[in-house]
């Protein structure tokens, strides 16, 4: 039966495209205009550290499918998700995921002032590592790009002591995650292998409604974990499904959190409604919803079989599609406590 399903979708991929395209804009429409409405008139910033790195893959997707014959496949994604405009930086991908505009502050261009008058921070994932830019940081992040992991690292953990000092709130994915356990006395280390395509998210904190309701497949593209946290600076609040990998993190700067879910709660809202600086961040990558995930992942596999399968499954109503649209309902409660958005 399975079989008869796939072929069935072989002959008809256009068709598993659009059905993809309209069930990933269904599912997270809710979401995005719950967050649209609570920044509205603000100001947000987005730590941009990809190097534009994201961009290059997923044109390299859409051009693998073009070469094997599926240029149908392609044009729909290209006119009908992406409008005829490919994102050319983590930033535009971002602003996808939720509906609106961010400035933008990269480890090319700092531009430590807009941080100042912001009301948020939002940082994305990177092709530079965190431990390269420790124990190798003249390597170069990408060979077709001049900046180094230690150059990247030492830009990125001063772009975040600007957010720090400023007392924002913040969100962020992969590498920003790390970036943030890090500065709080975490530690980051290479897995020693390089991790694409999903996982499971699951919840840790179970008292808090937003964060509880994060679940399901999310895509995933890391080298690096966090492995250790200081338990009373950051609370892990979602697993990997193998529960080895924290995939989610609240951090605070101070060492107030005392290993009581519902007392370190109250001392987070505490923060945020004094206006104090705290941050939630993801291992996973929710901003790469369907087609950016599948594009990225064929991008870098090269396996055109393996998508065809993949989009058919996308294409499937029944598929969870709920931990995306929770990581952003998430993200909106958590700025909403904090006082810049009062």
């Amino acid at each position: 039966m399975q079989n008869m399903r796939s072929s069935k979708s072989r002959q008809k991929p256009e068709e598993d495209a659009l059905r993809m395209i309209e069930l990933e804009h269904s599912a997270n429409a809710d979401s995005i205009a719950h967050f649209q409405a609570l920044t509205k008139g603000k100001k947000l910033v987005c730590g941009d550290f990809s190097l534009g790195k994201i961009s290059s893959l997923i044109a390299m997707g859409l051009q693998i499918l073009e070469r094997n014959g599926l240029s149908n496949v392609s044009n729909i994604i290209f006119e009908q998700y992406f409008k005829s405009e490919l994102p050319k930086t983590s930033l535009e991908i971002i602003q996808i995921y939720f509906g609106v505009k961010l400035v933008r502050c990269s480890v090319t261009d700092p531009n430590l002032d807009e941080i100042k008058s912001a009301a948020a921070f939002i940082g994305s994932g990177s092709p530079l590592n965190i431990t390269t830019g420790k124990t190798d940081p003249s390597k170069k992040a990408d060979e077709a790009l001049s900046i180094t992991h230690g150059e990247g690292l030492q830009t990125a953990q001063a772009i975040y002591k600007e957010v720090r000092d400023n007392n924002l709130p913040a969100a962020g994915f992969c590498y920003t995650h790390q970036l943030l356990a890090d500065a709080n006395d975490g530690q980051v280390s290479s897995i020693g292998e390089f991790l694409k395509g999903e996982d499971i998210i699951k919840p840790r904190i179970l008292l808090d409604k937003p964060l509880k309701e994060i679940s399901g497949p999310i895509a995933i593209f890391h080298g690096d974990v966090v492995s250790k946290h200081d338990p009373q600076k950051t609370l892990p609040t979602h697993l990997s499904e193998d529960g080895k990998r924290n995939h989610g993190l609240i951090h605070i700067t101070e060492p107030k959190f005392t290993g009581d879910e519902a007392s370190d709660l109250r001392t987070l809202d505490e923060q945020l409604r004094k206006g104090q600086h705290a941050a939630l961040t993801f291992q996973v990558h929710p901003e790469y919803d369907g087609p950016i995930a599948l594009l990225t992942m064929l991008a870098v596999t090269g396996n055109v079989e393996e998508f065809l399968q993949k989009i058919e499954i996308f294409a499937d109503p029944e598929k969870p599609r709920n931990a995306k649209p929770a990581i952003r309902s998430s993200i909106t409660d958590f700025l909403a406590r904090h006082k810049n958005f009062h």
